[in-house]
Formats: structure tokens, sequence, C-alpha cells
């Protein structure tokens, strides 16, 4: 009985009391635990190799470099809309989001640059008064924003569809 009143006492000393045992006590000039994480001297964006495109670029490695290879507005009587036909060099990532004060829709492409696009597309149709289309160097890379100039608020349809983003917008009558 006792043989085994030890062994389990033993047990419960090593399992129990190991994380207790085997550390070192807390030093009184040392702090237990770090409240923040020390930022570093320079932001880690600014380095040759971490610039967009670079070799790292990205949390996750290299990114490939898309480029906003066209854009194509037409207008579609038979259904009162306006088509905005927005190809790009590769995969894209993007955000769409309509705005007041002025009225416009904003598209911001991810991991984009703007190409050889003009920067500005007059449109004047009663509906659309113009296109602005701007390169921007964000936090994250470069990224380019397409507004789309709005007479008055209005609806639209997104369709990303093969290297490629689709926007449909009703005109007024």
């Amino acid at each position: 009985m006792v043989a085994i009143t030890g062994t389990v006492f033993m047990l419960f000393i090593f399992s129990g009391c190991k994380g207790k045992t085997d550390a070192p006590p807390p030093s009184a000039e040392k702090p237990a635990v770090q409240a923040k994480p020390v930022p570093p001297e320079k932001p880690a964006g600014t380095s040759e190799a971490l610039k967009p495109g670079g070799p790292t670029s990205g949390i996750h490695g290299a990114m490939p470099s898309i480029s906003l290879t066209g854009l194509k507005i037409t207008e579609d009587d038979s259904r009162n809309l306006t088509m905005f036909h927005i190809t790009l060099s590769g995969d894209f990532l993007y955000n769409v989001v309509q705005k007041a004060d002025p009225d416009r829709i904003m598209v911001v492409l991810h991991k984009t640059t703007k190409g050889k696009a003009p920067e500005k597309i007059e449109v004047n149709n009663g509906t659309i008064s113009r296109v602005e289309i701007a390169e921007l160097n964000t936090e994250r890379g470069a990224a380019v924003r397409i507004t789309i100039r709005l007479t008055g608020k209005t609806t639209y349809d997104v369709l990303p569809l093969d290297k490629a983003l689709y926007i449909s917008v009703l005109r007024k009558t």
C-alpha cells in the first residue's frame, strides 16, 4: 500500500508541478510578461525588397504584378445602362462602394498598377459625368482607384469574370 501511494505521489509531483519547479524564478530586473511588442525602427515597407512588385512583396511571399489593361465604356440603350468593362493582366482583388456628397461609385483594384490608362474620361451622359483613374501607393502595395462620378443617385451591378470586372450603371430617365 505504501509503494502505491508513493508512486502516485511521485507522478503528481512530476506531472503537476513540472512547470513550476523547472522554470527559474522571475527576475526583479525584468518583467515576466512584456505588455506590448517593440515597434521596428524602420517601417517594413521601406526596404527595396518589399516595394510593390519587389521579389518578396506581400506578407506571404511574391505577389504577381497586375496591371489595368483596359477600360471600355459603352451604352446599352435597350436596357438603359452604361456598361464599364475593366480588364486586367491577371487575377485580382477588388472593392466597390457607392458614396454620396458627391454621388459616386468607387472601385479599388488591390495589388494593381494603372498602366497606360488616362487620368480622366469625360462621359456626360446625364447619369455619369466623368471617370477618374488614380494609382494609389498604400501600406499593402499599389492599388488603382476608379471613381465613377454620378450626377445623382442610381443603382449598379458588379460582375467579376475572367480577369475582368463588369459594372453596369442604371441611367436616369
